[in-house]
């Protein structure tokens, strides 16, 4: 629908390459969504705890990682498999679809344990030991109620701490007015959530930010 009325504004405005470019969009997005990505449902990302190693070492690994990855499918172990039949490599990773968690053998060596298990509604991917037991109860879940569309809560300190130490800034990290930007910014705002919902209303947004 959105790239519908971008092409009506195209042609009302007589912006050719708008037009060409919304019909296009409009088209793809009309195909369905390619193997297995068609199959997922939803999913779910947690990071309880991050720690980057120093700035240009580990080649951008993590040097501990303790979070919860979730994809939810109505048939997880139909996703997992089709994966796998696209992607043989998967299968090396040593991963069974009993509905249990599976140390994942890996090719290289991280400083922080890895675990994946596949179960009826949802494939879980562990990281870090105090992660694994929520992930066993996760993987075991069998039925799922609503969710909603798009949410995402974040300690905006520890986002501004992971963004200094992005290598993707280059230099501009080290800049002292640059730190005390991030410094400053850092001391004002505390937890960030905002949640995104279709109701019977239509779309609702909720958003917070933490003041300290």
């Amino acid at each position: 629908a959105a790239a519908g009325n971008l092409q009506q504004l195209g042609a009302a405005c007589g912006l050719g390459p708008l037009v060409d470019g919304a019909a296009s969009a409009a088209r793809a997005l009309a195909r369905p969504l390619p193997e297995p990505a068609g199959r997922i449902s939803g999913g779910a990302m947690v990071f309880n705890d991050l720690v980057l190693g120093a700035r240009g070492q580990g080649g951008g690994m993590p040097e501990k990682i303790d979070g919860v990855l979730l994809i939810a499918s109505p048939d997880a172990r139909g996703l997992f498999g089709k994966a796998s039949e696209l992607d043989p490599q998967i299968k090396s990773l040593g991963i069974d679809p009993d509905g249990k968690l599976h140390d994942l053998h890996l090719p290289m060596q991280l400083p922080f344990a890895v675990s994946a298990g596949v179960g009826d509604r949802l494939i879980v991917a562990t990281a870090g030991n105090h992660a694994r037991p929520l992930g066993d109860t996760l993987v075991g879940v069998r039925s799922g109620g609503k969710a909603p569309l798009f949410v995402a809560s974040y300690e905006f300190g520890k986002l501004m701490e992971l963004a200094q130490r992005s290598a993707s800034l280059g230099p501009v990290a080290a800049d002292p007015g640059f730190q005390a930007f991030m410094t400053g910014m850092t001391g004002v705002f505390g937890r960030v959530a905002s949640t995104l919902d279709v109701t019977d209303h239509g779309l609702a947004f909720l958003g917070m930010v933490e003041l300290k």
